[in-house]
């Protein structure tokens, strides 16, 4: 496949592939980059890595597929071959527009705060009785999948509102003096317990190299 004459034999004169060792070479990483990326991914599996290794897979077929595209001008077998690769690459060009949608929308979405809640049993299982749903600090304007609202600056008409609703930022700026409610899906999944929030939020203690020792 590197020799010319072949190459001229097959229809292709003027075009010639990588035949010395630094073809090689590039060749080989692109093979060692897409196993030990699809192995990373059987051992963690996640959207950024299945659209990387799907990326790789791509990246490898494009040579091998052009190898055997010139080899099936005089070999039908390898023609097959190609055709099969043909397809192999269309289907990680389809993986990989997939995840990379996911990546890009879980990189835009805001990040939900984790709140530790207790039961509010006012609520109950009533749906949250106003339609437009909108930050009273920020003016955000909230999706009813997620958002909080604040009962103590809605009895007290913070702002002139009917509803006081905090979005994914402003929610941590209230504290124990303020009662907030948790919202998913248009119930109420309960009270705010701010304490228990500030524990679980808090970052982990870096344990000593050697007992006795800090440093």
């Amino acid at each position: 496949l590197t020799n010319a004459s072949f190459l001229a034999d097959a229809g292709f004169s003027g075009y010639e592939l990588p035949s010395d060792w630094i073809g090689v070479v590039v060749f080989v990483v692109l093979c060692i980059m897409a196993v030990s990326l699809c192995t990373a991914w059987c051992y963690s599996p996640s959207n950024q890595m299945t659209l990387i290794a799907a990326l790789a897979n791509l990246l490898l077929a494009i040579p091998i597929s052009n190898i055997f595209g010139v080899a099936g001008a005089l070999n039908h077998n390898d023609l097959v071959v190609r055709e099969c690769l043909g397809w192999y690459q269309l289907a990680c060009l389809l993986v990989a527009l997939y995840y990379t949608f996911l990546v890009v929308s879980e990189a835009m979405a805001p990040k939900v705060p984790k709140l530790a809640t207790t039961p509010y049993l006012e609520a109950g299982d009533k749906e949250y009785p106003h339609e437009y749903v909108g930050c009273g600090k920020c003016g955000e304007v909230l999706s009813k999948s997620w958002f909080c609202s604040c009962k103590t600056c809605t009895d007290q008409k913070v702002g002139g509102c009917s509803a006081f609703e905090l979005c994914h930022k402003c929610v941590m700026d209230h504290d124990k003096t303020h009662t907030v409610l948790l919202w998913e899906d248009d119930r109420c999944k309960g009270m705010v317990d701010w304490e228990a929030t500030a524990q679980m939020n808090q970052a982990p203690e870096k344990e000593p190299l050697m007992p006795g020792h800090s440093g």
